[in-house]
């Protein structure tokens, strides 16, 4: 795992393509750049507007201060999210119909690295793509094996054990009602590796980083309980 740093963030560029779309009908499309996991712009250029249809291309890596550098993460494109490789650092959006587009080019700062010993652990972040952000004081993590190694509410696991590694498994929503919160999606290590279903293994006494996807798939109905005394169920 790429050890990480939270720097000064210094300059950083990104080579863009854009090609603006024709039709007058067509919506606009807001390309910016945030650091993950803070969503700040730093010294990223400023956000770019362009209508109709565009393609844009991601660098994998850009220097930053010393012994730092970015690496991509992922494309949020209107709320779904990308997972980092090759291919999907290029987008090449077709024009959207009239309204706001949104896509966001999340960078990581990685850097430093050495022993992590004597406080090796797995940071993880829950992320809604739906509000393209990580959600503030939530954990993603379900449960944890072996389990002594975590407690909750806790985003951070401990990997100093006696096993060969440890697993971490996600939670499967983030609401009191699984068909009305965000749903998990995946897994991705930091920077760049997509996990296979919900459970993350990582080797004991190292340290990792990882972020769990969520989406909300459908809207909540009106509450019932709404002006009802209590007790009073929603769902």
């Amino acid at each position: 795992m790429v050890g990480r740093l939270f720097p000064s963030f210094g300059a950083l560029f990104l080579a863009i393509v854009l090609s603006g779309g024709a039709a007058s009908a067509a919506g606009t499309w807001t390309v910016q750049y945030k650091l993950f996991p803070d969503g700040s712009q730093g010294a990223l250029p400023n956000p770019l507007v362009t209508k109709g249809k565009f393609t844009t291309i991601a660098k994998r890596t850009l220097p930053g201060p010393p012994k730092v550098t970015y690496e991509f993460l992922f494309w949020n494109v209107n709320g779904v999210s990308t997972t980092s490789n090759l291919t999907e650092r290029k987008l090449s959006e077709p024009a959207p119909p009239a309204g706001k587009n949104n896509a966001t080019a999340w960078y990581l700062a990685t850097g430093g690295g050495g022993k992590c010993a004597p406080n090796c652990s797995v940071a993880t972040w829950a992320f809604s793509e739906n509000q393209n952000a990580v959600i503030a004081n939530t954990t993603p993590v379900a449960s944890v094996s072996p389990s002594s190694l975590w407690s909750t509410p806790s985003t951070s696991v401990s990997t100093e054990t006696s096993s060969p590694s440890v697993t971490i498994m996600a939670r499967a929503s983030l609401g009191v009602s699984p068909k009305f919160s965000p749903l998990f999606q995946r897994w991705q290590e930091l920077p760049k590796t997509k996990i296979a279903g919900s459970s993350l293994t990582v080797p004991a006494d190292t340290s990792a980083e990882a972020i769990a996807f969520y989406r909300q798939l459908a809207a909540p109905p009106p509450n019932p309980c709404l002006g009802k005394p209590l007790p009073c169920r929603p769902f």
